[in-house]
């Protein structure tokens, strides 16, 4: 579509183009926790998981019986491995381990794999001894809808040939960090504020007009009861950009007058003076707002 942005007179236009806004900064992602990792003394991991559904014993996950469980497989090595452990949220309510595992409390440790007491505290220790069961795989189930997050695994053999390594685990329930997070900037322009919100991309994913209120814009909205017409916010309009318009005041620039070659950056704005409204261009999606230009 074309766009033309013309004010009643002639248009005084404004562009700050080419000037990138200092908006809110949208922060990197943690990347996500592995599903393998290799030990030191030579073992392989495998995770599948975090699964929610039923638990494995009804009536362990609260009136709505539901858990999330991780299940572990280990290869490699020597031989089967003595004892594995695992790290896991001290918040969480643990259900059910297979096979049978023993599980520490705050701070207590486990020698058995070297981690002394008074030294983890934000987890607990939840240890599979592997000498008669030989088995290769270790799962175990908390309580709850739990998100990934990060944790490590140690694998021991013999006395003193001890491997750990970090691998996804059992995280915060019903919460998970790794799911992208939006974030949101506020543009104040003659009384009107609208919120810009970015995917985790930078990407334009919606802007509104605040009401009136500490925080929000200083005027009502046009279309609130009882509003002056002439001192209130109008609606967001957007639109995505294929032409735009401008026609210039000959005293500003007198003809000939030579814009020359140029291009929008990708965050700019013009600014449609008497008209006391602004257009903001991201990513080739224009909004507008003012008091109260948009119609």
């Amino acid at each position: 579509m074309a766009m033309r942005i013309q004010d009643k007179a002639f248009l005084s236009c404004t562009i700050l183009a080419g000037v990138l806004l200092a908006a809110a900064g949208v922060m990197a992602a943690d990347p996500p926790p592995p599903p393998f990792c290799n030990t030191a003394n030579g073992y392989h991991i495998e995770a599948v998981g975090p699964t929610s559904g039923p638990c494995n014993l009804s009536g362990t996950g609260g009136a709505s019986n539901t858990c999330t469980s991780i299940e572990y497989t280990i290869s490699g090595g020597t031989a089967s491995p003595d004892h594995v452990a695992a790290f896991v949220r001290a918040e969480a309510t643990l259900t059910f381990t297979a096979p049978v595992a023993s599980v520490s409390t705050d701070c207590e440790g486990d020698p058995a794999i070297g981690v002394a007491a008074d030294v983890v505290c934000h987890e607990h220790l939840v240890r599979w001894n592997n000498q008669q069961t030989k088995a290769d795989k270790f799962g175990v189930e908390a309580s709850g809808t739990r998100g990934p997050i990060t944790t490590s695994l140690v694998v021991k053999k013999g006395r003193s040939s001890v491997g750990s390594c970090k691998i996804v685990g059992l995280g915060f329930e019903g919460v998970n960090p790794f799911k992208p997070l939006a974030k949101f900037e506020d543009v104040k322009f003659k009384g009107c504020t609208v919120r810009f919100t970015f995917d985790s991309s930078g990407g334009l994913g919606s802007a509104v007009l605040l009401g009136q209120s500490p925080g929000g814009s200083d005027k009502p909205k046009c279309s609130d009861p009882g509003s002056d017409q002439d001192n209130c916010c109008s609606e967001v309009i957007s639109a995505n950009l294929d032409k735009l318009s401008l026609k210039l005041d000959p005293s500003v620039c007198p003809a000939p007058c030579e814009l020359g070659p140029g291009a929008f950056a990708t965050d700019s704005y013009i600014s449609t003076g008497s008209n006391s409204c602004t257009t903001r261009i991201i990513g080739g999606r224009l909004t507008t707002w003012g008091s109260p230009c948009p119609q």
